[in-house]
């Protein structure tokens, strides 16, 4: 790890009053003056001076496979599980399964910033289980993962419980045997694929990165993901009843081969016993998808949901619209402001950066335009870039307001000064804030990455 100086202030500090984080920041201030002061780095050895990514350390272990395996997860050199001892002659079989020569640099894995080379992927790989083919597809995921866009360190050291989905899309899916339907994530034999290449991927991240617990690691989510063992699924083309498959969505054709990867907590599992045909079947589900995507819901009752007249579910219905349209164009606003009229609504999204530059405004502003195609004419949005607590934050939130928006959705946890004093000024606006606090009186809070459901 490049040797760095941390002090570290206590935890929390989001959502705490302007004088308790003032008080943590003057605590620790002593210490960040002391260091900046005096300290140096470490003197380094001159063989780790020498040491290079490539090839990698030969270790020689006395006894069978069984002392080798004990002697990797006494190393913490696995991720708890029984592994294949990862051979020179079973690296060398695995290295057949990509065209990379082993000395590539994939790149420096967070928060311990390991260097990940092609020959290190096979050594992982062959630990997993993974078979030679399985290469090319556990690179693509380390090389989604490190691109700078996608911002790893955040999910990999936060205390929230992230697990790294992969979804692969493409003839490769059926090419490898890649599950893409019932029990893809479960235990079983036709699993080998998926098993096994999601795993390679999380030792990789976990392993090389050092994303373990704490207090070794620097991984500090509370209670752990059993996804962080292995989520891996494949994109299923032919039952994609849109012909819009993640890759084409993504510019690719359903000819290309391309791998997904996002953080993801759960999965929501709908336990439908009532539900006897296929409309009822996307009721529930589509309700259950719209409770989980629209964070403003959080502001609604059963009691608030139930007191919408019976006239506006009716007239809307008798216009032409489905169940889930009605929900979320007539339910869900007339819930939020009870006894006003439905109306079309206007919807702002102010960005601390933009999509360009920060992946987490780029899953917004994916979100948005979907709001955009799906309810053309009744939902109507715009974004917002650029905003700066102390600058210009406020003034975008303003002129959001002024320009019609009937929500506001403030982007990042800098930015919830801004909304609470827009709330103040504005009582009948809704204005949500992007950050694990709490509620205010004024604003209502939400922290999720949720993704369209697809078909997988």
């Amino acid at each position: 790890m490049n040797d760095m100086c941390i002090v570290q202030a206590p935890h929390p500090i989001g959502g705490l009053p302007a004088e308790e984080v003032r008080a943590k920041a003057d605590k620790v201030f002593p210490e960040i003056v002391s260091v900046a002061e005096h300290w140096t780095p470490k003197a380094r050895s001159s063989n780790a001076a020498l040491r290079k990514p490539y090839p990698a350390t030969r270790l020689t272990v006395k006894g069978g496979e069984d002392e080798v395996a004990a002697y990797l997860l006494g190393r913490k050199w696995t991720d708890g599980l029984p592994v294949v001892p990862p051979t020179p002659a079973r690296v060398e079989v695995m290295l057949k399964g990509t065209s990379l020569s082993p000395d590539t640099v994939i790149g420096e894995v967070p928060p311990r910033n390991g260097v990940l080379t092609v020959e290190l992927a096979a050594v992982y790989s062959v630990m997993a289980g993974c078979k030679p083919e399985y290469l090319p597809v556990v690179i693509a995921a380390c090389q989604a993962l490190l691109d700078p866009m996608h911002e790893f360190r955040e999910a990999t050291t936060t205390t929230n419980q992230c697990g790294m989905l992969i979804l692969v899309s493409g003839p490769i899916v059926k090419e490898l045997g890649i599950r893409t339907g019932s029990g893809l994530f479960g235990p079983e034999p036709g699993n080998t694929a998926n098993a096994t290449i999601g795993r390679a991927v999380n030792m990789i991240m976990d392993i090389l990165g050092g994303s373990t617990p704490a207090p070794a690691g620097k991984d500090g989510s509370q209670f752990g993901l059993p996804g962080s063992y292995t989520m891996c699924a494949g994109e299923d083309a032919d039952l994609n009843p849109w012909g819009r498959t993640i890759a084409v969505q993504q510019g690719f054709t359903n000819d290309d081969n391309i791998v997904t990867v996002f953080e993801t907590r759960s999965y929501i599992n709908l336990n439908l016993h009532h539900n006897n045909n296929a409309e009822d079947l996307l009721h529930s589900m589509a309700l259950t998808m719209a409770m989980m995507i629209l964070p403003l819901t959080m502001r609604t009752t059963e009691e608030a949901l139930l007191a919408v007249p019976d006239s506006f579910r009716e007239g809307s219905y008798a216009l032409g619209a489905g169940k889930l349209r009605t929900i979320f164009v007539i339910i869900l606003p007339a819930a939020i402001r009870p006894g006003a009229a439905p109306k079309n609504l206007q919807v702002a999204f102010v960005h601390e950066r933009t999509p360009e530059t920060s992946t987490w405004t780029s899953q917004h502003e994916f979100g948005r335009s979907q709001l955009d195609q799906v309810f053309p004419g009744q939902v109507k949005t715009k974004a917002y870039y650029n905003a700066v607590s102390g600058e210009n934050a406020d003034e975008l939130v303003e002129q959001a307001i002024a320009e019609g928006a009937d929500i506001v959705f403030t982007t990042s946890p800098k930015l919830v000064g801004a909304s609470l004093r827009a709330a103040l000024k504005h009582p009948d606006i809704r204005i949500l804030n992007c950050s694990v606090d709490m509620p205010y009186t004024g604003i209502r809070t939400y922290y999720t990455r949720v993704y369209e459901a697809k078909f997988i």
